[in-house]
């Protein structure tokens, strides 16, 4: 089975830190609720952001600062 890619609006803010990413999306967006579903079925999936494609592993849904946090790494 090929591994899904995870596309994301514009409005998903995408931070990337050696090999950490950190996905910052609205509270009960699709991007959330598409993210949620990856982490659900394994978390490995392709990152489409702009035009680069990299293969994360979700790991993480922090709630600290009150809005999402997906945490991932490349």
């Amino acid at each position: 089975m090929p591994t899904p890619t995870l596309r994301l609006s514009a409005a998903a803010m995408i931070q990337t830190s050696g090999d950490r990413v950190i996905i910052r999306v609205e509270p009960h967006g699709e991007g959330h609720h598409a993210i949620a579903r990856m982490f659900a079925g394994g978390g490995k999936c392709r990152l489409l952001h702009g035009d680069r494609l990299t293969l994360i592993q979700i790991v993480e849904l922090r709630t600290d600062s009150g809005a999402p946090e997906w945490h991932a790494v490349i």
